[in-house]
């Protein structure tokens, strides 16, 4: 995962990009990457939140280090020097971000830091730091979410945010709520270089710009395709239920965390409101529209405000040859109600931290559920009570889906997230928790799923050995029943895929993209 692009300048063939990794350095144009002797990633090893480069001495860099703090290089990258006078090192240095001044009173010389809440400035390049006035609240996503900017023509104003967005005009000693209506989860800013009156931020739901210095802002992204797409389920009939970040686009809102129930009866469709986060388990706020395209007619379907993290949901496809009316779709109020039992921590094992990252019912008694630590559970009478599966013969890492065979209760695919590991598999169910497992992300190296995570997984509706998933990477399809691997992403965006699913009536596949919207295509 890629955090930030320094372009030199100068010399435009010379880039330092920060990742995961460390910052990476390239001279010639992208041919090639350094790794110095005594590296194993690039310049530096670590995760790298920030990459800053004075516009007046291309040689000195800055960096931000998650979990360790700013490192500054004098030699154009070659060798790192932590700054620690003054300013906070270690497990506090949450994703440092790190901006510089241009024309004020020490030009590029003044320095300033936001990690998490902290902010630091310095006005010697670094050497020494200055403690400012913590900005906005905790939140356990700064990785996610972590931005400042100086004024080019005066130090004194800072702009700075993460869930928020604030403003100083005392060098960080005071701030001002500066956000209203700016839509949450601020990304970028940038000043425009030619007049500092004209801002522009850059956040999950779109870009908001500035004419009075940051003091107010206005959307000005529409018509831009850039939302924020986290999963996606389709309606068997007529319409998507999607989940995202939409800015001002009029789609279902819903936040990072939350619960999806795909393919619903029509008129009543459950949401997700955003909610407050306290801990490790967010409240998820269940509600279910009365209308499909008003948000606001709904019903709290919530019951306790204490219960664990649900990702995704969704319901059984119904039988093409049952009637078109009738009990061709399952009765959601009762898909709901049994739902708690789910989320309940008795019901699994008596786990009072229990992540459920996948719920899949097929023919109405039998549901699946995968969890967060890659455990599966099976209950053959809608959730009332469950037994888990032996997953020994699995990988040790978190369920991102699960998929049903639709002709066959008992085969279940799962799909993994993480690296270093095989990624899909399919359980045909022997007995009551046993399950024999099958590798079926590919069955040689060259046809293989990439070690990538896998962020969805659909199967087709009537051919048996056809599956899809998506990844960061794409969308991948296999004709063979998973012994071999290609892309099937002709017409989407190089950009991260979110989910994918199949609406069946007219044989259409969606994939949703963080980013980029969501795209369909029928097969």
């Amino acid at each position: 995962m890629c955090s930030a692009v320094a372009v030199d300048p100068t010399y435009a063939s010379r880039v330092f990009v920060g990742g995961s990794t460390g910052p990476h350095r390239r001279t010639d144009g992208g041919l090639s990457w350094d790794i110095p002797l005594g590296h194993t990633y690039g310049v530096f090893d670590g995760e790298i939140s920030d990459v800053v480069i004075d516009p007046n001495n291309v040689d000195r860099l800055y960096i931000g280090v998650h979990r360790d703090g700013v490192y500054r290089s004098t030699d154009g990258g070659n060798t790192w020097v932590r700054l620690q006078n003054g300013i906070d090192t270690g497990s506090v240095a949450d994703s440092p971000k790190i901006a510089l001044g241009r024309s004020g009173t020490h030009g590029t010389q003044f320095v300033a830091v936001k990690m998490g809440e902290r902010v630091y400035t310095s006005t010697d390049g670094g050497t020494t730091f200055t403690r400012q006035t913590d900005v906005g609240g905790p939140i356990w996503y700064f990785a996610w979410t972590n931005l400042i900017s100086v004024d080019p023509t005066g130090e004194d104003v800072l702009i700075a945010g993460a869930v928020g967005l604030y403003r100083s005009t005392e060098d960080g000693a005071s701030w001002t709520f500066s956000g209203a209506g700016v839509h949450s989860d601020n990304q970028s800013i940038a000043f425009d270089p030619a007049d500092h009156d004209h801002v522009y931020v850059a956040t999950d739901g779109g870009i908001w710009s500035s004419t009075d210095n940051g003091v107010t802002w206005a959307f000005t992204s529409r018509g831009l395709v850039a939302t924020h797409f986290y999963t996606m389920g389709l309606r068997h009939r007529n319409a998507a239920l999607r989940r995202g970040d939409p800015g001002r686009q009029r789609v279902p809102i819903c936040r990072p965390a939350g619960l999806e129930l795909a393919r619903p009866r029509r008129g009543r469709l459950p949401r997700i409101r955003p909610q407050e986060r306290t801990g490790r388990l967010p409240r998820p706020v269940v509600h279910r529209s009365q209308q499909d395209d008003d948000r606001r007619s709904a019903v709290d379907l919530s019951r306790d405000s204490d219960r664990p993290l649900v990702r995704r949901a969704a319901r059984d496809r119904p039988d093409e040859h049952e009637p078109a009316a009738g009990d061709r779709e399952r009765d959601l109020d009762l898909a709901l109600d049994e739902w708690w039992k789910l989320v309940d921590e008795r019901a699994l094992a008596g786990r009072s931290e229990l992540h459920v990252r996948s719920l899949r019912t097929v023919q109405r008694p039998n549901w699946y559920a995968g969890t967060g630590d890659g455990r599966i559970w099976h209950s053959t009478n809608s959730g009332t009570s469950w037994t888990e599966l032996d997953t020994t013969a699995l990988p040790d890492a978190q369920i991102q889906s699960l998929a049903v065979a639709p002709t066959d209760p008992n085969r279940l695919y799962v799909a993994f997230a993480g690296t270093g590991i095989r990624h899909l598999f399919r359980g045909d169910l022997v007995a009551a928790g046993n399950a024999t497992w099958f590798d079926v992300g590919g069955a040689l190296p060259a046809v293989s799923l990439p070690d990538v995570p896998l962020t969805g997984l659909a199967l087709h509706p009537t051919q048996d050995e056809v599956i899809y998933v998506s990844t960061l990477l794409g969308v991948l399809r296999s004709v063979d029943g998973g012994d071999s691997w290609a892309p099937f992403d002709d017409g989407l965006p190089n950009a991260f895929v979110s989910d994918v699913d199949i609406r069946t009536y007219d044989r259409s596949l969606g994939a949703s993209t963080m980013g980029r919207g969501i795209y369909r295509r029928y097969i």
